[in-house]
Formats: structure tokens, C-alpha cells, sequence
């Protein structure tokens, strides 16, 4: 199993309260916890040293705080151990160092079963997103709380030239975004989808011999 590290400390403070035998007060410790985050960003990577510091402060720049973020490192021969080392404590994230190198769609699996939240995020190590993306997203669920699951637009970059994927109405029934995405009219990228974690694991682990990986979650959801 995974090494981990984790900022989440016990929090504890002080309280006074009303001494009834002296007339004045006594000071008691009152240990709290975290409570479980509405969004958990993971970030699975192998070998990206020189990326993944870019999803994680991707990550830790959004402006909504109601979210844990996951590093975890899939047995990496390169320099991304001593990258995350950096991150140690910091708040909100969480780091998992494995030793060996599993297959990505087990990897996914780990990650779906350590989150903590209610939505999940699963963020290439090689991708990023911009400050307002948790906010904007998590707001859209607020408004529609039916929603299977929430995709955005965004950049897809070949070398230096990029594109912009191709999107939709901001709610669409299920079967017209399938069809539409099969006619080509709309571009989903997994990693600028926000599902529940409850979904996830429902559905179950990626089946090893499917082709199309980023497409298993999102079209059975829809």
C-alpha cells in the first residue's frame, strides 16, 4: 500500500468557560477534525517531473476552498518524488508515493477509493486548470442539482499550437450530448470533468482492455 503524508492535523483550540466552584474560569481543550471536502482534485503521475508541479499549483490556485487535492505518485524513476517532496504540509493536499508502478486504470481505481469528497476531479499530471474552474463548476451544481455530471470547455494543445474544444448549452439531456459528441460537435475531455464519487464507484473500476478510457465514466453517467 502507499506511503502518504497529510496536512490534516487535528485542529484544537482553546475555550473558557465559567469555573462553578471558583467565580472565575477554567480553559478546556476542544480537539476538532476536518470535515469531508466537497471536491476532491486528483492528480494521478508517472515521470512528469518537469509537469506535475504545474497541476498542482494549478490546483492549489483555485479560489474555491471547499476542496482536498491528491498527488500520487505511480512508482516514478524520475525526479517527481523530489518534486513533491516540496508539498509536504501544505494544506489541502495530500501526497501518495508508491513504490512500484501499477496500470493507470488500477491507479484511477485507488485514487476514486481515497477520495474524500462528494465530486471528483481527475486532473492529468500533464494538464491544468484555470483559478475559477472548482468555483464555477461546483456553482453549476448548486443551480442544477440534477446534473449527472458537469464538462467544460478548454484548450487543447498540440506542442506550441492549441485549440479550443468544441461545447454545448450549459445543460443538455444525456442522449443529445452522446449524439452530438458522436457527430463531432462536441469536444469532452475527462479531465475537465466533475463527476460524484458515489457514481464512480457504483460504475466500478475501468475494465483493463477498453480503448477509449476517458469515455467509460463520462457516457455512462450521461
Amino acid at each position: 500500500s502507499p506511503a502518504a503524508t497529510s496536512a490534516e492535523a487535528q485542529l484544537c483550540r482553546r475555550r473558557r468557560r465559567p469555573c462553578g466552584g471558583c467565580g472565575g474560569y477554567d480553559t478546556e481543550e476542544v480537539i476538532t477534525r476536518p470535515t469531508e471536502p466537497r471536491l476532491t482534485i486528483v492528480i494521478p503521475t508517472v515521470n512528469r517531473a518537469a509537469l506535475v508541479g504545474r497541476a498542482i499549483e494549478s490546483a492549489l490556485a483555485q479560489t474555491y476552498a471547499d476542496l482536498e487535492i491528491i498527488v500520487s505518485n505511480n512508482g516514478s524513476t524520475d525526479d517527481t518524488a523530489r518534486v513533491l517532496q516540496r508539498y509536504e504540509g501544505t494544506p489541502r493536499l495530500r501526497i501518495l508515493q508508491r513504490e512500484t508502478t501499477i496500470p493507470a486504470t488500477d491507479h484511477g481505481t485507488l485514487l476514486v477509493e481515497e477520495a474524500r469528497g462528494t465530486f471528483f476531479l481527475g486532473l492529468s499530471d500533464d494538464d491544468w486548470i484555470e483559478p475559477e474552474f472548482a468555483a464555477k463548476v461546483m456553482a453549476l451544481f448548486e443551480r442544477h442539482p440534477g446534473l449527472g455530471f458537469v464538462w467544460t470547455g478548454c484548450l487543447i494543445h498540440y506542442g506550441d499550437a492549441y485549440m479550443p474544444a468544441s461545447t454545448g448549452p450549459e445543460v443538455e439531456k444525456g442522449s443529445d450530448l452522446i449524439a452530438a459528441f458522436l457527430a463531432g460537435h462536441r469536444n469532452i475531455c475527462w479531465c475537465a470533468c466533475v463527476t460524484r464519487v458515489a457514481d464512480l464507484r457504483r460504475i466500478g473500476p475501468i475494465p483493463r482492455d477498453v480503448i477509449c478510457g476517458d469515455m467509460f465514466y463520462w457516457t455512462k453517467i450521461a
